[in-house]
């Protein structure tokens, strides 16, 4: 079947982008609505349009909803529907639109559900590619926006396809950055730096500032999230920069936020701290509170920094609340996290609950990823059979048992590299196990002969400083690879590398290694409860503590103990 054809002409003026679908009046009145009254407002529109298929009655409900973005410059230009516009493309336009507000709104769920109907009808019935590239940018960052990235990274791609094929350099920098955003949350920085950077390129091209502040503030936490926080704090200076010079306080607000990060990575609390003191207050009155909440899970790290816990905890809990509301798992794991660090001195049994939480939440963002995408390695597949069962009944036995062995071997691939990875991660740990206890004989020796080793070894006397930095930091309540490097005055690339030259172990693991040995001395030595002894060694989590010091040890804390 032909679908229906509605296309929109792009024209460039002075206040930017007009979306012109074809001349139409449409005499009726303009309502004036409060400011409380405007998401009632488009339900109410919404209610009208989603199940009219009555293009007379349905052209005047989606005018009026044009109309009343336009008022509220929500959109760059008036968008005027045709009356014989098809019923389709009325409704693709009109949930895409819808789909743009309620993301505005922070209303996630509401807003995919009206964008995925969009996609829907221009994937089968209605014909523009400049729409759905829009729409299919909008659900993938309506996706991004609720941890299921796999399915973001689909249509993000699908965006910047669409965008390539039309040369829109604009709409290539939307995809761009959202793919960006992705890597980003996938763990992923290194990749998403390209994306960034040829997006922060095509708005310095076109002179956009407007998107080069966004653009800006993206590159600020991929390079924050390498490491690299020198960088990311000038990228987000720039863009809070821009963002004051078009007269946004709004958009600047989340370029102090990013700001804050940097710097507290760069171990500048009080700058950190006056960054966000100065952002959180704006985002609240503007009404960003996604924006707000992760202001307050920065705030929150940043008390527990200060040793203010029940200052932490407030922050904590607050933006967790913003971020349940809204389905944010990938923020609210983080809430979790700090509210199990700064209950724990109070209340350890509420403190343990949230540890809880956020491993739950952890797994569950891990597990569901891999579940989407084996899904999809079945959807693709059962779709070949289908086909091929309609016209070769005999080739699909054949292809399920080539299938079978194929999973079979796959799945025989994952088990051998899960056992590697088992393996190699063991002899890591034995490795940095061993190197420590070589460490302590060592000084054991010195003390005993009492004068200094017979030659400097740089190698080890780097690896005694890492082990007394390490213990002075888990001292202060926390185990921060961040801050350790700082305070070795190298960057955590150059720590990994040192210690796997110097130890044959990853920093992790000899790390960890310090922390159990530090663990072993307390248990011999002192007789501090189990619980205590873990909170000491940097675990906040005794249960984890216990099952890490069997691990390593090859018996349990009180086995130990009483051994």
């Amino acid at each position: 079947m032909m679908g229906s054809n509605f296309s929109c002409r792009i024209m460039k003026t002075d206040v930017g982008l007009k979306i012109i679908a074809l001349v139409f009046f449409l005499a009726a009145g303009q309502p004036v609505l409060a400011d409380e009254g405007k998401d009632a407002y488009v339900d109410s529109l919404m209610s009208i349009v989603r199940p009219m298929r009555d293009r007379g009655r349905l052209v005047p409900a989606a005018q009026e909803f044009m109309d009343f973005l336009d008022r509220e410059g929500f959109t760059d230009g008036k968008i005027i529907i045709p009356d014989r516009c098809p019923v389709d493309s009325v409704h693709a336009l009109t949930w895409y639109w819808a789909g743009e507000w309620y993301y505005d709104s922070q209303n996630y769920a509401t807003s995919l559900d009206y964008a995925l109907k969009s996609m829907e009808l221009l994937s089968s019935k209605v014909t523009s590619p400049v729409l759905k590239a829009d729409c299919s940018n909008l659900v993938s960052i309506v996706y991004f926006r609720l941890s299921d990235f796999v399915n973001a990274l689909e249509y993000s791609k699908m965006s910047l396809s669409i965008a390539r094929e039309l040369a829109d350099r604009e709409r290539m920098s939307y995809a761009l950055n959202t793919i960006a955003g992705i890597s980003l949350a996938s763990r992923q920085p290194e990749e998403g730096e390209k994306y960034v950077l040829e997006a922060i390129k095509i708005c310095e091209e076109q002179h956009d500032s407007v998107k080069l502040s966004v653009r800006l503030g993206m590159a600020s936490e991929i390079y924050h999230a390498m490491g690299r926080d020198e960088e990311s704090l000038e990228y987000a200076r720039r863009g809070y920069d821009v963002s004051m010079q078009l007269g946004s306080p709004d958009k600047a607000a989340v370029r102090l936020v990013q700001m804050a990060a940097a710097s507290n990575s760069l171990g500048r609390l009080e700058e950190a701290e006056k960054c966000l003191r100065e952002a959180i207050p704006v985002l609240e009155q503007c009404g960003n509170l996604q924006s707000w909440a992760i202001a307050g899970n920065q705030m929150g790290d940043i008390m527990l920094e200060k040793g203010d816990s029940a200052s932490a905890a407030c922050y904590f809990e607050k933006s967790l609340k913003v971020f349940e509301s809204r389905g944010d798992a990938y923020n609210m794991s983080h809430s979790h996290y700090g509210l199990g660090r700064a209950l724990m001195p109070a209340d350890p049994s509420l403190a343990a609950n949230h540890i809880m939480k956020y491993t739950q939440i952890r797994d569950s963002l891990y597990n569901s990823e891999m579940k989407r995408g084996l899904n999809e390695y079945h959807a693709i597949y059962g779709n070949d059979r289908l086909l091929e069962e309609m016209d070769h009944g005999r080739m699909i036995r054949r292809r399920l048992i080539v299938m079978g062995i194929a999973l079979l071997l796959i799945m025989s691939g994952l088990l051998c590299i899960i056992f590697l990875r088992m393996r190699h991660a063991r002899l890591s740990l034995e490795r940095a196990m061993a190197r420590i206890a070589e460490l302590e004989n060592q000084t054991k020796e010195i003390h005993e002969d009492d004068k200094p080793a017979a030659g400097p070894d740089s190698g080890n006397e780097f690896l005694h400083r890492l082990t007394d930095i390490t213990l002075e930091v888990i001292s202060e309540g926390n185990v921060d690879y961040e801050l350790i490097a700082s305070r070795m005055c190298i960057s955590r690339a150059h720590l990994n590398r040192k210690v796997k030259a110097l130890a044959g172990c990853t920093t992790t693991d000899f790390i960890l290694a310090i922390r159990i040995s530090k663990a072993k001395e307390l248990l011999r030595g002192t007789s501090l409860p189990v619980w205590e002894v873990a909170q000491r060694c940097g675990f906040s989590d005794n249960a984890y503590f216990s099952t890490m010091f069997k691990k390593t040890v090859g018996c349990t804390p009180v086995q130990f103990r009483n051994a």
